[in-house]
């Protein structure tokens, strides 16, 4: 870890405490503009902006966050994320189709069946006969 990340994240962990989210929120935004491909850190920073209120921008980065996880291979731990983001924004039909591989990662395929048919159905009754 390089002085100037620690330093990133320890100031912002002393603005979540003070209640300092916005703050808190551009100093985790550094550190992974630094290290895009550190997880952890873009779920620090969701976190912070989903309690902030901007839930758009934290359902955004907790997708990168899923996705950098599915990618390492840390797959139950990105399906906790994807799972996550669907509790807050369901209609996201791309990460039911995360969600998806996740779990076919997993052998889980029951599962990952039901989650493309969910989508397939949906683009069905929207008429996008070629995405279902």
């Amino acid at each position: 870890m390089s002085v100037r990340r620690d330093k990133a994240l320890s100031a912002a962990q002393q603005l979540v405490a003070r209640g300092d989210l916005v703050a808190a929120a551009r100093e985790y935004q550094a550190v992974v503009d630094a290290e895009p491909n550190d997880a952890q850190t873009w779920l620090l920073l969701a976190d912070t902006l989903h309690r902030a209120g901007d839930v758009d921008a934290a359902v955004d980065r907790y997708v990168h966050a899923a996705n950098l996880l599915l990618e390492t291979g840390e797959v139950p731990n990105a399906l906790q994320v994807y799972r996550q983001v669907l509790s807050i924004a369901p209609e996201r039909y791309d990460v039911h189709m995360r969600t998806g591989q996740a779990f076919e990662h997993l052998r889980r395929y029951p599962e990952a069946v039901a989650l493309y048919e969910k989508v397939a159905g949906v683009y069905l009754r929207s008429g996008n006969t070629r995405e279902a």
